[in-house]
């Protein structure tokens, strides 16, 4: 899923980076596309602070795991102050509980 975001927003000139958990996946982005790629698990301060959240204006979640997604979206906003975040979750019942709101595409929190 994540090349389908990167891709044309490393096209429109936007500052990306990926953020993978496998080395693999994150080496293939860079050399693909005009991104920078960070490995480590996006929900980690730590990883977040090197992929320079504190500079964003924007993080997308897009991992398998929608709790990852959420708490990776919490991290950033709360430690970095990124004022939008968007992640993609699956399962419905957790935007209950949270108060997110969900279109037919995506989910946001």
């Amino acid at each position: 899923m994540g090349t389908t975001i990167d891709r044309p927003l490393a096209f429109e000139g936007a500052n990306v980076t990926v953020i993978d958990n496998v080395a693999e996946p994150a080496r293939r982005a860079a050399e693909s596309f005009d991104v920078t790629s960070v490995v480590g698990r996006a929900s980690h301060s730590g990883v977040l602070e090197k992929a320079g959240a504190q500079n964003a204006g924007l993080l997308i979640a897009v991992t398998r795991s929608d709790e990852l997604n959420m708490v990776a979206c919490q991290v950033a906003h709360s430690l970095f102050s990124v004022k939008r975040r968007v992640a993609r979750v699956r399962h419905n019942g957790d935007l209950a509980r949270s108060g997110g709101t969900s279109t037919p595409a995506t989910n946001c929190l």
